[in-house]
């Protein structure tokens, strides 16, 4: 029978091994963390890129409508109102993204007064989930007329 002796050795062997997968463990779960992390922002930007686009197309929306802004200051001005939506919500495509675009001829960004053949168009984007609004972009313009 044959009988193995151990002399010298005190069992350091399985310590490392334990020490070694530990680590090996710790960086499996780290670089999934990573990985997970990367993903959820890449995902936020990617809505925030398609608010932004839906704003824009807002804009686009409202100049390719070629109503004179004229006729739309001078409409405002009969209602008595200084801010008016010009294009309700509307979506695009099959997608989650919309746009509302809203015009006004009193005041600008910073609430400076706008001279009288002026108008400022706000386009908001939005990207919403389930009703809930997850990203929205604002873009706004200052049309004059001549």
């Amino acid at each position: 029978m044959l009988t193995y002796k151990a002399e010298g050795r005190k069992g350091y062997t399985l310590a490392v091994v334990l020490v070694l997968s530990s680590l090996v463990g710790m960086s499996a779960m780290a670089l999934y963390s990573a990985a997970n992390l990367d993903m959820m922002i890449s995902g936020n930007v990617r809505r925030g890129v398609q608010a932004k686009i839906a704003a824009m197309s807002g804009i686009n929306h409202f100049m390719a409508m070629g109503v004179p802004v004229s006729d739309i200051s001078a409409g405002m001005r009969e209602e008595g109102i200084t801010t008016k939506v010009i294009i309700p919500k509307t979506g695009i495509g099959d997608t989650k993204t919309y746009y509302t675009v809203s015009v006004s001829n009193c005041c600008g960004l910073a609430g400076e007064g706008l001279p009288e053949n002026t108008l400022f168009v706000k386009s908001v984007g939005v990207y919403a989930k389930a009703g809930n609004t997850i990203a929205e972009h604002h873009m706004h313009a200052t049309v004059v007329y001549r």
